[in-house]
C-alpha cells in the first residue's frame, strides 16, 4: 500500500508533465494515423508487385533530386524509429505500419523484401485494403509467396 501512496503523491505532483506525456501519444497516434492512411490511399495498385519505380522528381534538375531524396530517406528513417517505438507493449498506435511507411521511403539495401513481408501478413494488407475502399481505390496487388521472399530487392 505504501507504494500506491507514493506513486499517487508523485502523480499528483507531476499532472504538468503527465497531461505533456498524454497530449505527445495522442497526437503522434492521429499523426501515425493519418500518415498511414494518406500513403495507404496514394500508393498505386501494383506498388508492391513491380520490379522497379521511378525515382522522384525524374527529369528536373539535380538539386531538386537530390533535396527530395535527401528528405524522403530522413522523412523514412524517422518513421522506422516511430514505428518500433510505437510497437513497443503498452505505447498505442499503428507500430507496423508506421514502419512499413519509413521502409517505403528511404533507401535501404533489402528494402523490397521487407516491404514484400510485411505487406504479406494478412492483417497488415487487409488494413490496408479497408482504407483504400474508403475512398474508393482498389484493393493493392499483394505479391505472391515466391515473389516475396525472392533476393532480388
Amino acid at each position: 500500500m505504501a507504494d500506491l501512496s507514493t506513486w499517487l503523491e508523485y502523480a499528483s505532483g507531476a499532472r504538468g508533465s503527465i497531461a505533456i506525456a498524454a497530449t505527445i501519444s495522442i497526437a503522434s497516434i492521429l499523426l501515425s494515423l493519418i500518415a498511414a492512411g494518406w500513403v495507404a490511399v496514394r500508393i498505386p495498385v501494383d506498388y508492391f508487385v513491380v520490379k522497379e519505380r521511378p525515382l522522384p522528381f525524374a527529369g528536373h534538375g539535380w538539386p531538386l533530386r537530390v533535396g527530395a531524396r535527401v528528405a524522403q530517406n530522413v522523412l523514412g528513417l524517422f518513421l522506422i524509429a516511430l514505428g518500433v517505438v510505437l510497437s513497443l507493449p503498452g505505447v498505442p498506435g499503428q507500430g507496423l505500419l508506421t514502419i512499413l511507411l519509413g521502409v517505403m521511403l528511404a533507401d535501404l539495401p533489402g528494402k523490397r523484401r521487407l516491404e514484400r513481408l510485411i505487406v504479406k501478413r494478412p492483417l497488415v494488407h487487409q488494413a490496408i485494403n479497408r482504407v483504400r475502399a474508403r475512398w474508393d481505390k482498389p484493393p493493392i496487388d499483394v505479391p505472391h509467396e515466391e515473389d516475396a521472399y525472392s533476393r532480388a530487392d
